[in-house]
């Protein structure tokens, strides 16, 4: 029987009625004990249902610990690049130093200063908060 079918002869059974038994998918079988067969249907289908909730709840909780392995693969990556970023804004700064490829201002190195130390703190934030 479908599931269907089963749910339904349970609602046959229920109201016991001559007219609910005509309605009845079981009305042309050979069991002479239809309820019984309607109860174990039943409870096959019941059955069948938990394993089906069981295997989605794992499948669940396997996707919740993927993905939480995934974000933290990400942030891991993210961090990296904001480093790897730092350090090449160092690095240029550093060439721009030493090259002089401008008159420098009396303010510039605070201001290459203040630069750097601002790239230091967004780079320390990245690593402590994930951005």
């Amino acid at each position: 029987m479908t599931d269907n079918e089963i749910i339904k002869a349970l609602e046959c059974c229920v109201e016991e009625t001559s007219e609910a038994c005509f309605k009845c998918a079981l009305r042309l079988t050979p069991y002479l004990d239809c309820k019984t067969m309607v109860q174990k249907q039943a409870l096959a289908l019941i059955n069948r249902q938990k394993a089906e909730i069981e295997r989605l709840e794992n499948s669940l909780a396997i996707s919740k610990k993927e993905t939480k392995r995934y974000v933290a693969q990400c942030q891991t990556i993210r961090s990296g690049v904001a480093k790897e970023i730092a350090e090449r804004l160092h690095k240029y700064i550093n060439d721009f130093r030493e090259k002089r490829e401008m008159v420098m201002l009396p303010y510039t190195e605070s201001a290459l200063l203040v630069i750097e130390k601002k790239i230091d703190n967004l780079v320390k934030k990245e690593f402590t908060e994930g951005g």
